[in-house]
């Protein structure tokens, strides 16, 4: 190739004559455009290609590269070229200016007849046919040269390369000062402060003040998360100590545990709630113990100069002794960081003159919350990693006071009443300081009102936002539910039931919803059709002698079979698939956003450890029964929220529960005998996933993947709240006029798992305070879910129709025949407002009589 092309000036060739647009979407596959030529390009074969040629082309030289583009998007852009039918006939006797894109190789000319050759084999060849016993020039001559494709215009044809033009001695002087200004900026060191530029956050914390005149970078690497080469064992020993804790959770009386979780007692009391694991304690501390690691890290660490922190000299003594004990035994590193981080927090750290901060733990949650260019993130985002320092705490704390117990024969009592100055506030401690810095960050964070991330651009209709800067049309989102059902009745009939044609028909589901019974739900009961075939998929199957055949490898004489646990696999992994599309489906569907947290994790039959299941049957509506795990550790309590699924999602969960389930259940039984609890997931869960439950990260990963190629923007879960929140204020707002306050909870927030102080101070949300009671309510809780469903033009639920028949091609004729009643839901409102002030006041007085009562 020729080296002494300018790209840049190829670049600006190549996309010369054709609007940015459409240079950007050619680009995408691979293409450009050139208007000498009047052809297209193909950069990575470095062909010429003429419209006709260039979906054929991309289908087959790029098959492996998963370029994807249709024929109808390609013919929309060529509509705006001015493109050739054929390829020019270039004069192979003259020199042509190089032509940007096409590769420049060395060509050797014939001496005779001027034609170019690549290699000097095909030159020798070409003189024994056309040119025998002709002399040939002692030295060869190479030029450059170019050919336009490998097949009916492959002969080459002289080029001369565009020259690169050498930068200017001025050129030369400005960038490398520019250079030298960007390699002063990076390293350089915290500027003079301005008390008028630092925020009331930082003026209470001091933190500017410990990386003053130091460099930023260098800051950020020390107290950086450590990898395995730098001090291999670590992660595994935090590991160990936090993680694998669950025989101390037990051990312990509920009233040391009591007394662990109180920061305050002096104030607050001892409180009723012990301190107790998280409910996905494993997958929940390896996020927590990343500060952890970060403080370690920061102590095991070469110490900057000067100095940010010194140690008194029995820590550093311990921190000598645990990084020595790293790679060894682990129990004994394990043993040894309890100890380290023990003599840290029960250590009265004072300030010095020459160091205003001294605490280990506050210094490397200071430096944690540098950011790049130097400043410091927001207090709301100290946070997080505040509470995580407190609960790892806490957990040494219980180590610690377990294993004296233990070693010394004294009470539990005794040995917490020793160390309970290290877990209380207002003394002078590690623990002190974190909660201090914990209520001033919440109080700063709850008192700030979020930077909106949606903008709307139609602001008459509410259609079209601007969400992150991306634009979201509403009518995108009706086409994102058209594709998620066609995805789903796809995945359904080929994949889960195989071709099976097998569908249950029923009427009025019966649910006793105050069956306390282990085991009981909709499914089992014996009124409903369901229970007397549950095993028909599986009869299918044997009956079927295709499926037979695969699913069973061979039979043997006495009745026994020899299963194909390769094909049983497979299904259960395509059966987590269809799951996926349902639990998004249900997620996105049903209301306002429920909390990733909150639905992977429902159940739907009543288990032993629960007051609920989270999937029950009111009248002709299936409903999810969200619990909002959030508030739980703090309250003790949980709150349960309905959220309506739409009429297929309603079908499909019954059909999935009532025909795929059993088959499910009989297959893991036949692929992981004795695994308890991947039997447990499919026998009690309403979701699953290939053994295990779906995580929020499994959802966010499939929502991105599903939303991109329709609204332009990967949504996630986070995201998809905030979006569908803020059309949802616009647009399906039957409840807004109830209440004219905007004091109390809303059935839409409530759904959403937040306050309605919290939805007006980030979401910026309508109000639907809740009216009358119990049963005056939820019909107004299923109503926010199927204002919604209509409002996208999905068929509602509640009307007991099968999949087939609420496919979004049947909303209008349902529409017009009178079975989705587009306004029945305002039949639910109260007319009089004075009467609904009076329920909303006799409602927050019976909240409040509750709360004194526990």
């Amino acid at each position: 190739i020729c080296s002494t092309v300018d790209m840049e000036a190829k670049t600006n060739t190549l996309y010369n004559n054709c609007n940015s647009k459409s240079s950007y979407r050619l680009n995408s596959v691979g293409l450009v455009y050139n208007h000498i030529l009047k052809a297209l390009i193909c950069l990575p074969c470095g062909i010429a290609l003429v419209s006709s040629e260039a979906f054929g082309h991309l289908k087959s030289a790029h098959k492996s590269q998963h370029i994807h583009i249709a024929q109808k998007d390609l013919d929309e852009i060529f509509y705006t070229l001015d493109l050739a039918a054929t390829l020019p006939t270039l004069d192979l006797h003259k020199t042509h200016p190089e032509i940007p894109g096409l590769p420049v190789i060395k060509a050797i000319p014939c001496s005779q007849c001027g034609k170019l050759m690549g290699t000097q084999a095909t030159l020798q060849k070409h003189y024994s046919i056309h040119h025998r016993g002709a002399s040939k020039l002692s030295a060869i001559d190479h030029v450059n040269a170019q050919r336009l494709d490998n097949r009916f215009n492959a002969q080459l044809f002289e080029v001369v390369c565009a020259d690169f033009v050498p930068p200017s001695a001025s050129e030369n002087f400005v960038r490398q000062l520019r250079a030298d200004h960007d390699k002063a900026n990076a390293t350089d060191k915290g500027s003079r402060l301005d008390p008028r530029l630092v925020n009331p956050w930082l003026k209470s914390t001091r933190w500017p003040l410990l990386v003053k005149d130091r460099n930023i970078q260098q800051l950020i690497q020390y107290v950086a998360l450590p990898n395995d080469m730098e001090f291999p064992g670590l992660a595994g020993v935090v590991g160990q100590l936090f993680i694998d804790t669950e025989g101390e959770f037990d051990a312990l009386p509920e009233l040391t545990l009591q007394w662990l979780n109180s920061p305050d007692p002096m104030k607050s009391g001892i409180s009723n709630t012990p301190f107790h694991r998280h409910q996905d304690h494993p997958t929940r501390m390896k996020i927590y113990i990343r500060p952890i690691l970060q403080l370690i890290a920061m102590l095991l660490r070469r110490p900057m100069d000067p100095p940010v922190f010194v140690l008194p000299s029995y820590i550093g003594e311990l921190v000598t002794c645990f990084h020595s004990s790293l790679g060894k035994k682990q129990s004994d590193a394990w043993i040894m960081l309890k100890n380290l981080l023990m003599a840290i927090w029960t250590c009265t750290w004072v300030s010095t003159p020459e160091h205003m901060f001294t605490d280990p733990t506050i210094i490397c949650l200071a430096l944690t919350m540098v950011d790049t260019h130097g400043g410091f993130k927001h207090a709301k985002h100290t946070t997080g990693t505040i509470a995580q320092f407190e609960y790892c705490m806490r957990i040494v704390f219980m180590l610690h006071i377990h294993s004296q117990s233990t070693a010394k024969g004294s009470s539990y009592t005794h040995e917490t009443d020793k160390l309970s100055m290290w877990f209380t506030e207002k003394k002078e401690s590690t623990f002190n300081s974190l909660r201090s810095l914990q209520h001033r960050a919440t109080a700063i964070a709850l008192s700030t009102i979020s930077l909106p991330r949606v903008y709307w651009i139609d602001r008459k209709e509410f259609r079209t936002m601007l969400f992150d800067g991306d634009e979201i049309a509403f009518s995108n989102i009706r086409l994102l539910f058209v594709d998620l059902e066609k995805r789903l009745v796809q995945s359904w009939k080929e994949h889960v039931l195989m071709g099976l044609d097998l569908h249950f028909a029923y009427g009025s589901i019966c649910d006793d919803l105050t069956n306390p019974t282990i085991g009981y739900s909709f499914m089992s009961d014996p009124r409903n059709p369901f229970v007397s075939k549950r095993d028909w998929m599986m009869t299918s199957v044997i009956d079927s002698p295709k499926l037979r055949k695969k699913f069973i490898a061979f039979e043997m004489g006495n009745g026994h079979v020899e299963w194909n646990q390769v094909a049983l696999r497979s299904w259960l992994f395509k059966y987590a698939q269809f799951e996926s599309l349902l639990l998004v489906r249900a997620q996105m569907l049903g209301g306002s956003p429920g909390r990733g947290t909150e639905i992977t994790a429902m159940t739907y039959k009543n288990i032993g450890t629960s007051t609920h299941r989270n999937c029950v049957v009111f009248g002709k509506y299936l409903a999810m029964l969200v619990t909002y795990h959030k508030g739980t550790s703090m309250t003790g309590t949980e709150k349960l929220i309905p959220h309506a699924f739409d009429g297929l999602t309603s079908d499909l969960i019954i059909q999935d529960l009532a025909i795929a389930r059993p088959f499910a259940e009989l297959a893991v039984h036949i692929c992981y005998p004795g695994h308890a609890s991947i039997r447990t997931v499919y026998r009690d869960h309403l979701f699953v996933n290939n053994g295990k439950l779906f995580t929020s990260e499994n959802m966010t990963g499939i929502m991105q993947a599903l939303t991109e190629p329709i609204l332009g923007a990967q949504l996630g879960l986070a995201a998809w709240r905030q979006v569908s929140i803020a059309f949802k204020r616009k647009l399906s707002t039957s409840l807004e006029d109830l209440v004219e306050v905007d004091e109390h909870d809303t059935i839409q927030a409530q759904q959403a798992s937040h306050s309605r102080w919290t939805e007006n101070r980030i979401y910026g949300l309508s109000a639907d305070s809740l009216s009358g009671v119990a049963e005056d309510v939820l019909p107004l809780y299923l109503d926010a879910s199927t204002d919604w469903q209509i409002e996208t033009k999905t068929v509602p639920g509640g009307l007991g129709l099968p999949y087939m028949q609420c496919m979004a091609k049947d909303f209008d004729a349902l529409v017009s025949d009178g079975t989705i009643a587009c306004t029945a839901r305002d039949s639910h409102m109260p007319t009089p407002m004075a009467n609904v002030k009076v329920v909303v006041q006799e409602m927050c007085a019976f909240e409040l009589f509750i709360q004194h009562m526990f």
